[in-house]
């Protein structure tokens, strides 16, 4: 199953506001980067939801939430295994006393067209993955949990409700045979395209 059919819930807020995401950036001792947006899927069984319940941190977050879908296009770095956590783009780690020798470059991951990772190895549904321990690497992500890197990404139903009138300024919209809203002009699938611009207002 793609991520495009899988919603993920962001708590301490009940909107998106793409302003307030901040660039990615490494923190140098640390495996979690600067910027970026945490989520977890809605239906985990260990995600962070359930580990703010059980560790009694930060519990107040969980009263503002939204969800939100990914692109069907986003580029989504999985990890199941340490084979998978070993083959991540990494760095050298300054302070290696904690974390280990290798962090995560997330700024790398930027630059190669990765525009989320996500950890899905602590639930009850991802143990047929065969998961170990999770790594030194990953050491303080305590939950099945996904970090946005890029936030074109995101589809919650306020930005797919503003792309859709973006295109109907240029174009008609018509349903494909799959379903799908589509560019009469062009034929671009609105949800996909984060600022929706077709061919047919480029040639006026």
């Amino acid at each position: 199953m793609g991520t495009e059919h899988i919603t993920y819930r962001h708590f301490g807020s009940e909107t998106f506001h793409p302003e307030y995401f901040g660039k990615i950036v490494n923190d140098p001792s640390r495996s979690k980067p600067y910027g970026g947006l945490w989520a977890s899927r809605v239906d985990a069984s260990h995600g962070w939801e359930e580990f703010c319940r059980c560790a009694h941190y930060q519990t107040k977050s969980l009263r503002k939430h939204f969800d939100f879908t990914l692109l069907p296009d986003a580029s989504v770095y999985t990890i199941h295994s340490m084979k998978d956590l070993t083959a991540l783009p990494m760095r050298e780690n300054p302070n290696p006393a904690v974390y280990g020798m290798y962090l995560p470059d997330f700024e790398k991951c930027v630059r190669l067209g990765i525009d989320a990772v996500e950890l899905a190895w602590y639930g009850d549904e991802f143990r047929q993955a065969g998961s170990g321990p999770v790594g030194n690497a990953l050491r303080s992500w305590d939950c099945d949990s996904i970090v946005i890197l890029n936030p074109d990404i995101i589809l919650t139903e306020e930005v797919t409700k503003q792309r859709k009138e973006r295109c109907l300024d240029c174009a008609y919209l018509v349903e494909d045979e799959n379903g799908n809203w589509v560019c009469d002009d062009c034929g671009k699938n609105v949800e996909m395209i984060p600022d929706h611009a077709c061919s047919a207002e480029q040639n006026w």
